[in-house]
């Protein structure tokens, strides 16, 4: 019985503290997760939470993707991962006071404006 009394503060502060992150950090992983292993098909960037998912699939096979974002002068490249129905996707989070975000996609080292985005900008 001494036990059980013992655990159950542990078992609630670790409650708590899911509950907290939650609050805190948005979104939970379980629900990004379970939202990613869901999409079938590319589709138009989505904003979720404080985070924006980004698809790309296409029908000849690769072996990598990535994207470059214009707030970072593009110099980072953040990597894709390919889901269990081979869309690859990327979680970015949102950076704060950013209104517009400009990026490329980087698919086998061939830059691309992104093919899914009705909002393409051109360069001058």
């Amino acid at each position: 019985m001494f036990g059980k009394i013992q655990r159950f503060p542990i078992l609630t502060f670790i409650t708590v503290l899911f509950f907290l992150s939650n609050t805190v950090w948005g979104i939970n992983n379980l629900m990004m997760d379970l939202a990613v292993e869901r999409i079938e098909k590319a589709g138009p960037p989505k904003l979720i939470g404080k985070d924006v998912i980004f698809t790309y699939s296409s029908k000849e096979p690769l072996r990598f993707v990535g994207a470059r974002f214009g707030h970072e002068n593009y110099k980072i490249l953040h990597t894709y991962v390919r889901n269990r129905n081979g869309v690859f996707v990327l979680i970015y989070p949102v950076p704060e006071n950013l209104t517009k975000f400009t990026y490329r996609i980087v698919a086998d080292g061939i830059w691309m404006a992104d093919p899914n985005n009705p909002d393409i900008e051109y360069n001058d």
